[in-house]
């Protein structure tokens, strides 16, 4: 579902506001007042459209009600002429107005224009009769109280919710001048009555006005939310992506390049394993060319199938679910290296894989029943564990963990969770927080009311148990977790059985007023469902509990059953309406969130999926150019079926461990240490160099002096000795640039010689770069530590 266009549009309030949209302004023109702030706010198309039908449903029983209402006066003689001449003149403009919001809802049109004509006709209709109206004896209410009233409290649907206060305020005030005058007629009844319905009515719309800001204010924090958080996650993306394609090159690299050289280095000891060695070189050529590529969409239970048959080992497979594109191919990679060590290492030939994915999650699992290990003890330089598996899941935001002992199998558990916007609540805006007060008001004043009226109840004591049960049915339903279809239908045969026994409590005959509260205290009980289940069946269970509670109220009662049903009808409005506005807007409200994250999802996807074919190109010009020369001229060699001699072998040790130097420090490493470390290890010099971060640009003075006096002590370093040089760079803890390198020498002739040339040209690095090189010289042996 798309979101319709809100650019150039921002929230002219606050977290305590409306959540009012208006026009971007300039600077100079910030005082300008602007009409549209009198407006409802604008939100997502769903959303709309969710106003326009709650609106549209409203205001169409307020116009049956008010209808019936007139004509039953009507019949009965309780209107003046200047009264019938009233309701004869606004009944129809007030049919016209609700008809033109019914056509503009069916026909799937905007009603925000009839909505807005609708409310102001209706207000100036509170005016007329403020000023015109005349009560007769006998009359409760005035005719068209019920649509004045109802057009007011649904107001927010077209309305900012301060011109709804005010609409709320004005009718109630001018509905009270009306009232008193029917009061000063004799009928303190319907001053109760029509008094109580008007406050009752204004806090029932407030807490309509903002329970709906409340929603539109959620979705678009939701909408603001996933915006700032896609554009923070482009960068997240692009590293992740950058550290994908290096973690699959590495496992190119490790799995296949250096596989291939050292077996080479072995010697060819028979024709078998001659052949062997030109296979696993042609597996690294094709692998460095299909990793230049950037990979496409994999399937896991395929994938580890032919993983599983290749490597000779039964699998028992049990998945729910595809992994999420971000890390499918994370999972596949690390699962194939488990089973690769399940082979090797565990000296079993069957394993179990059982995974479990969600969009929003994933976890796989790879076990054996074999041999087991301490993984405390796997040295750190372990690629096929550390980069294979751990850091495949690491760098796409993952985690793999490693259960295992000596003699108890070992378990790989796989994990992920998809990255999601900060979380936005419903209860953060202050328009949240008022409506729970005009909720808690409108209890309170049903309650009021309802005992206010308790001369028409036969037995107090039970009508006070049975409104205790009635508010503890309430509560629950708004705070029982979780609310499972047996708590729903406890919850609703409770409230249906209380409204039964409390009508039946009450006395026949008597004038209708306030002590029938809790048929419309039913708002309390079904809203709150309706909103938390999102099902519009709440509207059929309050139709439906009309007439059972009615008639079974009458039963009890001894008063007629059919004018019992008939004359408690427009009781059952309110629980009706809301029952119905908060499944919609509960539904819509969930249908806009998901909208806004598949938007998300898809804006990241994209993302994602330009970041990895940058990265995937990137890495594979650098990882290319590093071994493109002797390694791959060497692979091709062996692919071709070349002998394999002692010299070759030589060669392809020293190839190996020079490829190797890619991987443990592949930032830090040029083409002129990979040189004379190449040549050094050929004199008989073992070299070691560390260093897997990367080289930030404010280091870059501190690496390139570091390169240099490796290649000084790699050319001065003789057979025997031991050079170590370790980078850095941050990715251990310590400083940002800080490097060290150690040249240990054997005591053979030349040794001092040596390493005084060394000392003198250290120090003449020193003098030409700007980063702090400390020299230290202890009897041939050489530490320099570099750092700024």
């Amino acid at each position: 579902m798309s979101l319709r266009s809100i650019q150039g549009l921002s929230w002219a309030d606050d977290e305590e506001g409306s959540g009012t949209v208006e026009p971007n302004r300039q600077e100079g023109d910030a005082t300008s007042w602007n009409p549209r702030r009198l407006l409802a706010p604008t939100s997502t198309p769903h959303l709309e459209r969710t106003a326009d039908v709650i609106g549209c449903f409203i205001n169409c029983l307020g116009l049956i009600w008010g209808v019936t209402a007139s004509a039953d006066q009507w019949i009965h003689h309780q209107l003046t002429p200047r009264d019938t001449a009233i309701v004869g003149t606004l009944i129809p403009v007030t049919a016209v107005t609700t008809a033109w919001i019914v056509v503009a809802v069916v026909s799937r049109r905007s009603a925000r224009l009839p909505l807005v004509v609708h409310t102001a006709q209706s207000v100036c209709q509170v005016l007329v009769f403020g000023a015109l109206w005349e009560p007769a004896r006998g009359q409760l209410l005035c005719p068209l109280s019920f649509p004045i009233e109802l057009a007011a409290a649904a107001s927010w649907a077209c309305m900012a919710w301060p011109v709804c206060a005010a609409d709320l305020l004005v009718t109630l005030t001018l509905g009270g001048i009306v009232a008193a005058r029917t009061g000063a007629m004799g009928h303190t009844d319907a001053l109760v009555l029509t008094v109580g319905n008007s406050v009752f009515y204004a806090a029932i719309g407030m807490v309509a006005a903002m329970a709906w800001t409340s929603i539109v204010k959620a979705v678009e924090l939701s909408r603001r939310a996933s915006e700032e958080s896609a554009e923070s996650g482009a960068e997240l993306l692009a590293a992740q992506e950058a550290a994908a394609a290096s973690n699959r090159w590495d496992s190119v690299i490790h799995d296949h390049v250096l596989n291939a050289l050292r077996a080479a280095a072995r010697g060819a000891t028979t024709a078998d394993w001659d052949q062997s060695v030109r296979i696993l070189a042609r597996e690294a050529l094709v692998a460095l060319r299909e990793t230049a590529v950037v990979p496409g969409p994999v399937v896991l239970t395929d994938r580890l199938r032919a993983a599983a048959q290749a490597m000779g080992l039964a699998l028992d497979l049990d998945m729910e679910g595809e992994p999420p594109a971000p890390i499918a191919k994370r999972v596949v990679r690390a699962a194939e290296e488990a089973l690769a060590n399940v082979s090797r290492h565990s000296g079993v030939s069957a394993a179990s894989v059982t995974g479990r994915f969600s969009p929003e999650y994933a976890e796989l699992v790879v076990r054996d029943e074999g041999s087991g290990f301490d993984p405390a003890r796997v040295p750190e330089g372990r690629h096929g564990l550390q980069g294979s598996i751990i850091g495949a899941m690491e760098t796409r935001g993952g985690s793999a963990q490693i259960d295992s002992a000596p003699g108890r199998g070992t378990a790989v558990t796989l994990t992920w969770n998809a990255p999601g916007t900060r979380p936005i609540r419903l209860s953060g805006p202050g328009s949240f927080r008022a409506m729970v007060v005009f909720l808690a008001l409108t209890v309170t004043l049903s309650l009021s009311l309802g005992w206010v009226e308790h001369t028409a109840v036969v037995r107090v004591g039970l009508q006070a148990g049975l409104s205790a049960t009635l508010v503890g049915a309430a509560v629950a339903a708004f705070l029982w977790h979780p609310l499972t279809p047996a708590v729903r239908s406890t919850i609703t045969m409770t409230t249906v059985c209380c409204q039964i026994l409390m009508l039946g409590n009450l006395r026949p005959g008597a004038v209708l007023s306030w002590q029938e509260w809790f048929i419309g205290f039913g708002i309390g009980v079904f809203a709150p469902m309706a909103w938390r289940t999102r099902s519009r069946l709440w509207v059929v269970v309050v139709a439906g509990s009309w007439p059972l509670v009615t008639i079974g109220g009458a039963l009890i009662s001894g008063a007629p059953p059919v004018g019992m049903m008939l004359g408690r009808a427009s009781s059952y409005t309110w629980p009706l309406i809301l029952s119905f506005a908060a499944s919609w807007a509960a539904t819509s409200m969930r249908m806009a969130l998901d909208a806004i994250a598949r938007s998300r999802a898809e804006t990241l996807d994209t993302v994602r999926a330009r970041a990895r074919a940058d990265a995937a190109l990137r890495e594979a010009e650098r990882r290319l150019a590093m071994i493109r020369g002797e390694p791959m001229e060497m692979l091709d060699y062996l692919a071709g079926g070349g002998e394999i001699t002692a010299d070759v072998g030589r060669r392809c040790e020293l190839l190996e461990a020079s490829t190797r130097d890619l991987l443990v420090a592949p930032f830090i490493v040029d083409d002129a240490m990979r040189y004379r470390f190449f040549e050094a290890r050929r004199r008989g010099v073992r070299v070691t160099i560390t260093g897997e971060a990367a080289v930030p640009e404010q280091c870059a003075e501190t690496a390139e002096a570091f390169r240099r006096i490796c290649v000084i002590m790699a050319d001065l370093a003789g057979e025997g000795g031991r050079l170590t040089c370790r980078w850095h760079g941050g990715g251990d803890g310590t400083d940002a640039d800080s490097a060290t390198v150690a040249l240990v020498s054997e005591n053979e002739p030349g040794t001092g010689e040596r390493c005084a040339s060394a000392t003198r040209r250290v120090r003449e690095a020193a003098d030409e770069s700007s980063a702090r090189i400390d020299v230290m010289d202890a009897e041939g042996d050489l530490l320099v530590t570099i750092g700024r």
